[in-house]
């Protein structure tokens, strides 16, 4: 009997094609790979710490599984564990129907509009959804550890301010100003000059020249904020460092809460972040896909 359970429990894994832990990148649900080509062909090869420098293997704390790949190649690796783990790059959580609709739908743009919320809503503690590309999130909720996230990296809007954005942006984008990124982003989000989302941050740009960062108006400020972490490297650069605990087997136990539950699992997506060592092997698995 428990050999005839057992293999109907095999065959039905097979035919319904469920991955019970990802190994390989061929683990990956297409949305998700498809995402992860997109990474691996634009952030990789351009990824800098937030002060424009390269990454080196003292950001990691012993994560790093091979020696011979790039600090920079595992920089993003761990970006992008957290990036599916927060299932920010798949359909498995969040429905994205209301970025289709204002972003273009022939290019990626609208996951880069990911701004997730939680916050009081008439008195009521509403949790994790998705706000207007353009929109500020109060995180006035109790209790609530990460109340704002952006971007497709994930980055936690709390930890920064619009001038340290800025700072990054053109350390990272040499000879760049911080509205040239901007509005690099938008249009790479699906946003072009004419459309509603650009004209509002554009007001904060007379004459289409940058201006100093710490002279924005409070809107201003916001917007520069969530565009310039938005940024694929620029969020990059912040949100990596923001879960290291994540990645130190020694801290790893202190990030669980009192009813078992840690942070390092994201949504509790098992399959992406099941311990530290399903942590470690996934972020591995990225490092040497990226490499090669």
């Amino acid at each position: 009997m428990r050999i005839i359970i057992f293999s109907f429990i095999i065959v039905y894994l097979i035919s319904f094609n469920i991955v019970l832990s990802v190994k390989s990148i061929n683990d990956l649900r297409d949305e998700e790979l498809k995402w992860v080509n997109w990474i691996k062909k634009y952030t990789v090869p351009n990824t800098y710490t937030s002060e424009g420098l390269n990454w080196t293997n003292d950001h990691w704390l012993g994560i790093v599984g091979d020696n011979t790949i790039s600090p920079s190649v595992y920089a993003v690796a761990v970006g992008t564990w957290w990036s599916l783990s927060e299932q920010i790059i798949s359909d498995t959580e969040h429905s994205y129907d209301n970025y289709k609709q204002v972003g273009d739908t022939d290019i990626y743009g609208y996951r880069f509009n990911y701004n997730e919320c939680t916050e009081m809503v008439d008195g009521v503690k509403k949790e994790n959804f998705l706000i207007g590309p353009n929109e500020v999130c109060k995180e006035d909720a109790p209790g609530c550890g990460s109340c704002w996230q952006n971007g497709i990296f994930g980055a936690e809007m709390r930890y920064y301010k619009a001038e340290g954005a800025a700072i990054a942006a053109e350390k990272i984008y040499k000879g760049k100003t911080y509205w040239d990124v901007i509005k690099n982003t938008m249009q790479i989000a699906g946003f072009s000059p004419g459309s509603n989302v650009y004209n509002d941050i554009s007001k904060c740009f007379p004459n289409d020249e940058s201006v100093l960062s710490t002279g924005l108006s409070i809107k201003c400020a916001d917007l520069v904020k969530i565009w310039l972490i938005r940024n694929h490297l620029v969020g990059l650069s912040f949100a990596v460092l923001e879960n290291t605990n994540c990645l130190n087997r020694t801290k790893f136990p202190l990030t669980f809460d009192s009813n078992g539950k840690s942070f390092c699992m994201g949504n509790n997506n098992m399959r992406i972040s099941n311990g530290f060592d399903g942590i470690y092997e996934t972020i591995n698995f990225l490092a040497y896909y990226f490499s090669h």
